[in-house]
């Protein structure tokens, strides 16, 4: 199975999410990932880092923001073993309670 695939279904899993239909590429229904909450974006990389331009996650947030969801990018280092997610401030000190830690 192709890494990218295998990452979509585990993020599915972790976020109790659905894998969208064609993975986000059609006009109605975007992202990889949709759940409750949150529209994730999934990405796969071999290389030792990933870069988030502004230009990504304006994409991101627009769409989510159409579904009237929270904008999530999961990332995969292949290379390191690790999964990484990326989502705003405002909305991260939102869902730990207003960011008492």
């Amino acid at each position: 199975m192709d890494k990218w695939k295998t990452k979509e279904i585990d993020d599915a899993k972790a976020f109790k999410g659905k894998r969208t239909k064609g993975s986000g590429n059609l006009w109605y229904s975007k992202g990889d990932i949709s759940s409750k909450i949150f529209l994730i974006e999934s990405k796969t990389t071999e290389r030792n880092s990933f870069r988030v331009s502004q230009k990504l996650w304006k994409k991101i947030w627009e769409e989510a923001v159409r579904t009237q969801k929270i904008p999530l990018l999961s990332i995969r280092l292949l290379n390191n073993n690790m999964d990484m997610i990326v989502l705003e401030q405002r909305d991260f000190l939102e869902l730990i309670g207003g960011g008492e830690i």
